[in-house]
């Protein structure tokens, strides 16, 4: 994917568990059969000796006002499920 069809939008860091995780919020411009859509997520990712945790909460949609709206709407959402994995420091 080119980094042109990548918006980061937030960075942070964080742990899953004892592990430290880089923690983003972006928005990915993707095509398909169907068409062009925007997805906009939540992200943690971390990367050990023996262990890969990868976390993905996120909203996909044709018009990107709506992908837009519906993350807005279930951010909070995202941030609970986030939570019971201890990703925020």
């Amino acid at each position: 994917m080119p980094p042109s069809e990548i918006q980061l939008i937030e960075t942070s860091r964080g742990r899953i568990h004892t592990a430290s995780a880089l923690l983003a919020t972006l928005e990915v411009a993707l095509e398909n059969l169907q068409g062009k859509f925007t997805r906009k997520g939540m992200v943690a990712f971390t990367l050990t000796p023996g262990l890969v945790w990868s976390l993905n909460c996120g909203v996909t949609d044709f018009s990107t006002e709506v992908a837009r709206t519906r993350f807005a709407e279930l951010e909070p959402t995202f941030v609970k499920i986030f939570g019971t994995f201890q990703l925020f420091q």
